[in-house]
């Protein structure tokens, strides 16, 4: 091969990995971005668009998200943060925060999608935080908001609450999360409601749609839909919540407790569990026959038997045909009306002679 053939070759590969990386848009590393406590955007060439109180993304952001300061908006505007599983990496840092709103964003492969600690009265909302070790974790924290969120997919939990009170967790999607759903520990006086809680299983292992560990006290369970997790709801060492008006089906366990009492329980649909109730050591207030659905009662069922039963035979001596004979004489002749007639007279005194 002479030189201009190499020469030749050499510039075309060139212009192949040339064009090959122009396709390829690079992943880039930009380490943490900070929203400083003065309002500024930390490194300031970051995606991150300011309009007074409101920070918005403007393109995908490879990294962390410290926020220092308060009453702000943090809207992803629909892109995606992502960052590594690496120990304590953390999404979005909330430390000490309040009065902050999250929203509008994906939120992957962190240890912990987003954090709280300290922080109160902050709204998390429309976002889609998946692929974590933790999908949103509180410590210390209360009176936040967290509604409308998909959790999917975090290793750990789906969402966490420790020493945390007061706190409202409701309308989410948390599902296919492989140890717990929604998981409280020393943690008193949070509502949890109207949440769709499914398949937080992992290969055949127990795990939770929603537990209150050690101490979780004075919670409120309300309008959950829970199903297809190993244990629907366990308590362990955990009194006085109130669990009412959830659907709690297809659960290997609907209800569990442990060395927990003084819980009460009402006014839920517990269906289709492969064991409904398990108790160990625990002495609660509960209902057990409004727990099971009105239309599954015996009682019902007979009733709406003898309703059936009555109507068929109303419907069937309606149609029964008529004697019409003393109508069907227009087209005999005279000596024959006479006769039916004579018959039909006959009739009607045997008739009343039976009377």
């Amino acid at each position: 091969m002479n030189v201009n053939k190499i020469v030749l070759l050499a510039f075309v590969l060139v212009l192949l990995l040339t064009a090959v990386v122009g396709f390829v848009r690079p992943v880039v590393a930009q380490g943490t971005i900070y929203i400083r406590s003065d309002g500024s955007v930390d490194p300031p060439t970051a995606p991150i668009q300011r309009d007074r109180n409101v920070y918005t993304f403007t393109d995908n952001i490879y990294g962390e998200i410290v926020l220092e300061r308060d009453n702000v908006v943090l809207d992803g505007a629909g892109y995606t943060l992502q960052g590594t599983p690496t120990w304590y990496s953390k999404g979005i840092d909330l430390t000490g925060r309040s009065n902050l709103t999250i929203k509008n964003m994906e939120i992957k492969t962190f240890f912990f999608g987003i954090w709280l600690n300290m922080s109160s009265s902050n709204s998390i909302y429309g976002n889609k935080i998946k692929n974590n070790k933790v999908g949103i974790w509180l410590s210390d924290s209360s009176s936040n908001n967290i509604y409308r969120n998909n959790v999917t997919r975090n290793n750990n939990y789906g969402v966490y609450l420790g020493y945390s009170s007061s706190n409202s967790i409701y309308e989410n999607n948390v599902t296919a999360n492989n140890y717990y759903g929604i998981y409280l520990e020393h943690s008193s006086g949070n509502s949890i409601y109207g949440n769709y809680i499914t398949k937080n299983y992992f290969k055949h292992i127990a795990h939770v749609g929603i537990e209150l560990f050690s101490s979780s006290n004075n919670n409120s369970i309300s309008g959950n839909n829970i199903t297809n997790n190993f244990y629907g709801i366990l308590f362990c060492e955990s009194s006085n919540n109130t669990v009412y008006g959830n659907n709690i089906t297809k659960n290997d366990y609907s209800i569990v407790f442990i060395n927990s009492s003084n819980n009460i329980v009402y006014h839920n649909n517990l269906m289709d569990n492969t064991k409904q109730v398990y108790s160990y050591n625990s002495t609660n207030i509960w209902t057990p026959e409004e727990e099971v659905p009105f239309w599954t009662q015996w009682w019902l069922w007979a009733i709406v038997a003898v309703v059936i039963v009555a109507l068929a035979g109303a419907v069937y001596f309606a149609k029964k045909p008529r004697d019409h004979s003393m109508t069907r004489t227009s087209h005999l002749n005279p000596a024959s009306r006479r006769a039916s007639s004579s018959m039909g007279k006959r009739q009607i005194k045997v008739i009343v002679i039976v009377r």
